[in-house]
């Protein structure tokens, strides 16, 4: 559609212009009906994009906005099931490992793949020297819990 407006603009112009130059001359009437008529046959051809049914060409189509949404809602939605799957490893772990909460943290990364979530990789900061200590016991219980192949690294924070 802005292309179309845009194209309008332009031959009105260069028509007004031509007009404006051979304003003097025998061939001013004849100019005019062809200006004239150009511009005619570029209003109408919307027409025919409305007869044959194509209206796609006038309406903007929904398709960048639809994505923009998916992949909104995509993010959207790996945040959501990588939180959840963090609060049940979580607990899962701090009670096979006679763990606290504050003894560790977990970091889930999830991949989307269409409609499809995956899990991709687990990190695992232990914060206290009896969860160092566990860190076999951990990556047991996490592989255990995990059917998928996945990463797990485990970083120390004794601060």
């Amino acid at each position: 559609m802005k292309t179309y407006l845009l194209t309008l603009i332009v031959l009105s112009f260069l028509s007004g212009a031509l007009l404006w130059l051979f304003s003097s001359s025998k061939y001013e009437k004849h100019l005019r009906y062809l200006c004239s008529l150009v511009l005619l046959i570029c209003l109408a051809a919307p027409l025919k994009d409305i007869f044959s049914g194509n209206l796609s060409s006038l309406f903007p189509t929904f398709e960048q906005s639809s994505t923009v949404y998916a992949s909104s809602y995509g993010a959207r939605l790996r945040q959501v099931g990588a939180e959840a799957l963090e609060k049940e490893l979580t607990a899962a772990v701090a009670s096979g490992a006679d763990l606290d909460e504050q003894d560790f943290t977990l970091r889930a990364h999830i991949a989307l793949d269409g409609t499809d979530l995956s899990l991709t990789s687990v990190e695992v900061t232990l914060h206290t020297v009896k969860a160092v200590a566990a860190r076999e016991k951990i990556r047991s219980l996490l592989l255990r819990d995990l059917s998928e192949q996945i990463i797990l690294n485990f970083t120390e924070d004794l601060s």
